[in-house]
């Protein structure tokens, strides 16, 4: 077994120990490695965006490659996902939006408001999204604070 930090080459030698020539094979090796994994990985993406759209048409929905990110094959939901790799959930309007036509001519806590905004329809992948409603009723300036913990729409 290689010492911690030393990388073997293909044929087990340290590659500290290879010559210039036997360095430059080593990395064509590798470069056509990746590009191989390459190719599979958009192989594999187009499949996989190929059985999203197929999902989306059974479920009603309108397919997702009308996406103008990203070219060819890996085009597909890739504009809508974040920096984790997840799918966005699509809104019609803002949180905001909806947090205000749920408070119209209505006073209710955090927990009432989330779970409203949810029932009404407003999609949210978010583990916290009691949080990120908080958040949102404190920095609206189209909600209004009427005690600790109760807001309505102005």
């Amino acid at each position: 077994m290689a010492k911690k930090g030393r990388r073997r080459a293909a044929g087990g030698a340290s590659l500290r120990s290879l010559s210039t020539s036997a360095l430059l094979a080593e990395v064509r090796r590798r470069e056509q490695s990746i590009n191989s994994m390459i190719r599979d990985r958009d192989t594999i993406a187009a499949r996989l965006a190929s059985l999203e759209d197929e999902i989306a048409t059974l479920l009603g929905e309108a397919p997702a490659r009308t996406s103008s990110r990203g070219s060819g094959k890996r085009a597909g939901k890739r504009a809508r996902r974040g920096s984790t790799g997840r799918v966005r959930p699509k809104n019609d309007g803002t949180l905001e939006d909806a947090l205000v036509k749920t408070l119209t001519d209505k006073v209710m806590g955090v927990n009432e408001v989330a779970a409203a905004v949810i029932a009404a329809g407003y999609k949210t992948n978010a583990e916290n999204f009691r949080t990120i409603v908080n958040q949102c009723l404190i920095r609206s300036t189209r909600i209004k604070k009427i005690s600790r913990g109760k807001y309505t729409a102005k």
